[in-house]
């Protein structure tokens, strides 16, 4: 009896880490066709319980991200053994057509990791302002200084260099603009 289940754990070890080379490797093809013949693999999850939609967020396979967000049964606010859901790993990763589709399918922007950090914060840190842009245009009118979002405060936008300041505890995160028109 052990040796059956011992059998069957490796089976299905051994096939799942393919789905997340294919994320990977964006081969969009190859994955559906697996999934299409086990579609309980949608919500398989890697050793940091990552799902493919978390994966594929983080590394900005567009083509998989939307061909997963087409399957069910799919949590698109999943998160990882991190707390962080695909929404903020493609802001975090400056994923930003991976991040819009997310959102239009439901990707809650009030989420946060397991720091505290959600998908403003995130893009805000790394500098990705057209991230920034497109989460705060989804929370509100992003020239509203002082505006709060649920997950961070934006605390001042400078008007003169386009800056944007998110107050996130005990630092401050700025997302710094070439161009005024782009917030």
């Amino acid at each position: 009896m052990e040796n059956k289940s011992m059998s069957m754990r490796l089976t299905h070890s051994t096939s799942t880490i393919p789905l997340f080379d294919l994320v990977d490797d964006d081969d969009e093809n190859t994955l559906v066709c697996q999934l299409d013949e086990q579609p309980h693999l949608i919500n398989i999850r890697d050793e940091a319980a990552q799902t493919l939609l978390i994966a594929a967020a983080q590394s900005g396979s567009l083509k998989i991200l939307k061909e997963l967000l087409k399957r069910n049964p799919l949590d698109v606010n999943e998160t990882d053994q991190d707390e962080t859901t695909a929404l903020i790993a493609a802001a975090k990763e400056n994923h930003e057509q991976c991040a819009i589709e997310l959102f239009k399918n439901g990707a809650d922007l009030a989420l946060t990791d397991k720091d505290g950090w959600g998908a403003v914060t995130w893009a805000a840190y790394r500098g990705h302002a057209h991230v920034v842009k497109h989460l705060l245009e989804w929370e509100g009118n992003p020239n509203e200084a002082g505006q709060y979002i649920r997950c961070g405060r934006v605390k001042h936008q400078d008007h003169i260099s386009g800056s944007i300041y998110c107050d996130h505890g005990n630092f401050w995160a700025a997302c710094a603009v070439k161009n005024r028109d782009d917030i």
